[in-house]
């Protein structure tokens, strides 16, 4: 089996608790088939931020940086990480970084967004 085909299915154990393990299992299987897939370091990264296993998420997406650094969703998902532990500012830095990637990504303007609203930072007109 290729890592390829292994990616789109890590999604399914999202949803339940007793499916995150086949989700880290198969995010493991795909980084192992090939280490140089960036899209399998993105899931393994997803697969262990569900658990909110914040160290190894953001080692899969550390590497899926490194691995693919025209690709803004590594980055941003590191912003997601440092969100979910309330570092705002290094969040929004992150943010910022994938803004200047992709800055038709409407994602990483809702991110932005909640960024400035948790710093008390938002502007009501």
């Amino acid at each position: 089996m290729k890592p390829w085909e292994i990616v789109p299915k890590l999604g399914c154990g999202f949803g339940m608790p007793y499916r995150k393990s086949h989700a880290n299992m198969r995010a493991s299987k795909a980084t192992n088939l090939d280490g140089t897939f960036a899209p399998a370091w993105i899931g393994y990264g997803n697969a262990f931020a569900a658990q909110e296993e914040g160290d190894q998420a953001m080692l899969g997406y550390r590497t899926a940086a490194c691995l693919f650094p025209g690709c803004h969703l590594p980055t941003l998902y590191i912003g997601m990480e440092y969100m979910r532990t309330h570092s705002f500012k290094l969040a929004e830095q992150f943010f910022m970084q994938a803004k200047t990637i992709c800055p038709s990504d409407p994602l990483v303007y809702n991110e932005l967004g909640v960024v400035a609203y948790h710093m008390k930072d938002v502007w009501f007109t």
